[in-house]
């Protein structure tokens, strides 16, 4: 099959911008590069949303979901939109508020299903709640994980993401840039803390982070990241040899080991 091209955004950094009809050409120029089929944004502040929803419409994207700070977009034509729904993570976040996890179905032209779980995380307990709750979803459901997560990949989160049988695309496919994602915020900057998970049957092919060369020019603080992901059940793909269901980084997910204190 021609691989499923999933792109993650977050776009928390138009209050840097004074002109918005400039940020969001910026914000859309930079998505038509990664040619999304299907794409994940983080933190769309309400008052861009008009603006940034009609951008995205004139480079072929329609909304797919019901969020609001966290929405799913998709191409038409490969695509079909099953429903969505919002789960809240089990702990509040860093600065109080509540967290969700933006979950979206979807069907494929080519005759399959799977789940999307657009997230964006802050804080200890946050993520640690959000990273149990995905783990326990239901393993039918072939859920890319895409979205800010605020860690490092050697974060517990990561690996216990990992033990439940996803794939880091930044980690595991052929062709692939592991760099930064973010690149403002001091200490924080230059880390990859965005990240595309998927389980068996998906197969990355590649990875990308899009940034340009003056990051003074960047609409958000952090740089679009893509991967293109192959349903592939007969474990035919092989990325570094990860691809074969026989291995079990690659297996049907089970149950995660137990969340380190």
């Amino acid at each position: 099959m021609r691989a499923l091209r999933v792109v993650s955004y977050n776009v928390g950094g138009s209050s840097r911008w004074k002109d918005q009809g400039a940020w969001t050409q910026a914000i859309c120029s930079a998505v038509a590069e990664a040619r999304p089929d299907l794409l994940a944004m983080q933190e769309i502040r309400a008052r861009v949303a008009p603006g940034l929803v009609a951008g995205l419409a004139r480079i072929g994207l329609v909304p797919g979901d019901g969020g609001a700070r966290e929405r799913v977009f998709y191409r038409p034509g490969s695509l079909r939109p099953q429903g969505h729904r919002r789960e809240r993570v089990d702990a509040q976040s860093e600065d109080g508020g509540e967290r969700f996890l933006n979950w979206s179905r979807w069907a494929s032209s080519e005759g399959f299903s799977f789940s999307l779980c657009n997230v964006h995380l802050v804080g200890a307990a946050n993520k640690a709640a959000a990273a149990r709750q995905i783990a326990d979803s239901e393993p039918s459901e072939a859920a890319i994980i895409a979205g800010d997560f605020n860690l490092l990949s050697s974060h517990y989160v990561h690996g216990h993401l990992s033990a439940a049988g996803w794939q880091d695309a930044a980690l595991s496919a052929l062709v692939g840039d592991a760099g930064p994602t973010i690149h403002r915020h001091g200490a924080a900057k230059r880390r990859r803390v965005d990240w595309i998970l998927a389980p068996f049957p998906w197969a990355p092919r590649a990875y990308g982070v899009r940034r340009l060369a003056d990051v003074a020019l960047e609409p958000s603080d952090h740089h679009p990241i893509w991967a293109d992901l192959a349903w592939d059940p007969l474990g035919t793909w092989s990325a570094q040899g990860l691809s074969s269901p026989g291995n079990p980084a690659f297996s049907p997910r089970g149950r995660p080991p137990a969340t380190p204190k």
